[in-house]
Formats: C-alpha cells, structure tokens, sequence
C-alpha cells in the first residue's frame, strides 16, 4: 500500500529520494560481486601451460595418442582447460615467476615429454608438497620382535 502525505493540497504520494535507489542498486552490485568472488589461485599460471600443452599434445602422437577422441581440436582442448583452470591450482603449486613460468611454457613448446608430465620441467608445480613420509624399515617392530627371541638370562 502506498504511503501518503498531508499537504495543504492534500494527500500526496511520497517520493522516495535518489539516494534510496542508488544504495539499493550498490547494495545489489556488492551482494552480487561477493557472490562472484573466488578463493581460485594462479588461473592464469594454469591457463597458459595447459594452452601449452594441448598445443604440443596434438603434435605428439606417441604421447597423447587419444588426443583427438578426447578433444577433437586443440582450440577444443584450450577451452576445456580455459574452464577448467578457472578453479585455480592445487596447494602444491606455488606461485612462478615470470622467468619460471616463461621457462616451463617454453620447455613444454619445445618437448613432448615436458607436456606428458610438466612437472618435471615446472618445478613450481611441485614446489609446495609435503615431504614424503619416510620409508618403513619396521625398526620397532624388529627390535619388540628381538626383544622376545632373545633367551632369557641363564638360570645357574
């Protein structure tokens, strides 16, 4: 129901100012950005070796041999991986330089296996793993199970 107003003319409509409406619109605009925004890191360190790599994949037969049943073309594959880049990186990754990015874009142009397996060239692309956990030797289970092989003390 409209609200109205008294005047010496009568009831007349009240007019809500411009700055109503220019706080419900950046009140809009910001709830809207919020909702875009994205926690994603290094899409375009992603976008540019994954377009590197379909590149070579489509020329490395030996390789890639489904290359062309899974992507047909490699302007397909960009795509897909344009997409997909859009999440961002795995923690593991750390963020390249431009020299480091430049060089592992430049290796994966210039080597079918460096676009097989980037990580190999992209050291970045590893940089942030944990260690390995190391080898099991069994030490502890080796010494409990001496422990109870060993004769008992000699009962002279």
């Amino acid at each position: 129901m409209p609200r109205y107003r008294y005047t010496s003319r009568g009831p007349q409509r009240r007019r809500r100012g411009p700055l109503a409406a220019l706080l419900a619109v950046a009140l809009g605009l910001g709830l809207h950005a919020a909702a875009c925004s994205s926690d994603a890191r290094a899409t375009d360190t992603c976008r540019r070796i994954e377009s590197a790599r379909c590149a070579k994949a489509a020329a490395c037969p030996t390789q890639f041999p489904d290359f062309a049943a899974r992507f047909g073309t490699v302007a397909s594959c960009q795509k897909f991986y344009d997409i997909q880049c859009g999440r961002g990186v795995q923690d593991a990754v750390k963020e390249p330089s431009k020299s480091e990015l430049e060089s592992c874009v430049k290796a994966i142009n210039d080597s079918c296996p460096a676009a097989l397996a980037p990580e190999t060239v992209c050291t970045f692309l590893t940089a942030n793993e944990p260690p390995p956990p190391p080898p099991d030797t069994g030490a502890p289970e080796a010494a409990a199970e001496a422990a109870t092989d060993a004769p008992a003390g000699d009962a002279d």
